[in-house]
């Protein structure tokens, strides 16, 4: 993902599978929802995502609140595994988000940064990539520091 001078990566999550979805901001904003990391520690890209030219202006949330959540897909390249993604943005006061897929296990999403993000292995039919459109249903809680419910949201 080619990124204007400036532009980092506000979040990367990397939790198996050869995965990492990369959300970036700055003066020209993006995200990957799978790039692959190979065996040598490469990283190539390998699924979809979007890439805007300009800076996106992210308006301020509530501490407490999650916002612009949205599903992504994972697969492409030479990865051994399809499945799909949630990225969005997490208010300074939560301290742990959790994605609750349709009959899946939790998943503690990585938290970095006012972004969190987590991915989840799904079958997609063979010769096809992962839509976000056909994602699973999805909740995503946001957690205070002591464990009480702040929010939650269904991208």
């Amino acid at each position: 993902m080619e990124r204007k001078p400036g532009s980092v990566a506000a979040l990367v999550d990397v939790r198996g599978a050869s995965v990492a979805v990369v959300r970036m901001v700055g003066p020209s904003a993006g995200m990957c929802d799978s790039l692959q990391i190979s065996e040598i520690g490469n990283v190539i890209g390998a699924g979809g995502g979007w890439a805007g030219g300009d800076a996106e202006p992210l308006p301020a949330i509530d501490p407490t609140r999650l916002a612009d959540a949205q599903y992504g897909s994972i697969g492409g390249g030479d990865l051994k595994v399809q499945g799909f993604s949630v990225v969005g943005r997490a208010g300074d006061a939560i301290a742990a988000v959790v994605i609750e897929p349709e009959g899946m296990p939790p998943i503690l999403a990585t938290l970095e940064n006012g972004w969190f993000a987590g991915w989840w292995p799904a079958i997609v039919p063979p010769n096809q990539v992962a839509d976000p459109a056909l994602a699973q249903e999805a909740v995503v809680r946001a957690y205070d520091p002591a464990g009480a419910l702040l929010d939650e949201t269904s991208p």
